[in-house]
């Protein structure tokens, strides 16, 4: 049974810009009903679906052996960024996200492709129904999949 994230936790929620770039900002959650969640950022206050939120960290309360999360805090380790735009964001921090870390989405796509050996046309093609935040979302799990499957044949 899944329990809800506590209010005044440290939570990582999606945005898009009026440019329909996606970035993830970090913010407090103030409050949560059965499907919206509205989160506070250093931006102001965004609405966004319950589902959409993952917890970075939980608050300190008086009873910490239980606290109130939906996910568990260490799955996810953001670290705070900036994007290309100059907005600010979170990533992993891994490899990968260090790597694709602030360059443009023309950038990444040549990237990811001269690394993977296909053509930045084709993976431009593949993605170009998708806004400029998802693009480089699948971009960078296109990378980790490569990677991964490059260490298992080796």
């Amino acid at each position: 049974m899944k329990t809800e994230i506590a209010l005044n936790s440290t939570v990582c929620t999606p945005v898009t810009d009026a440019e329909g770039e996606q970035s993830f900002v970090m913010g407090t959650l103030i409050s949560l009903n059965s499907r919206m969640a509205h989160v506070q950022t250093a931006d102001g206050v965004v609405k966004v679906g319950k589902t959409k939120i993952d917890l970075v960290a939980a608050p300190k309360t008086e009873d910490e052996d239980k606290p109130k999360i939906d996910r568990i805090a260490d799955d996810y380790e953001y670290t705070q960024t900036r994007s290309a735009s100059g907005r600010i964001s979170c990533d992993n921090a891994d490899d990968v996200a260090q790597t694709l870390r602030g360059n443009t989405l023309d950038r990444n796509y040549n990237l990811v492709a001269n690394t993977i050996g296909q053509s930045a046309p084709a993976l431009m093609a593949r993605y170009a129904h998708l806004n400029p935040g998802q693009q480089r979302m699948c971009l960078g799990n296109l990378l980790r999949g490569w990677i991964r499957k490059q260490n298992k044949e080796a």
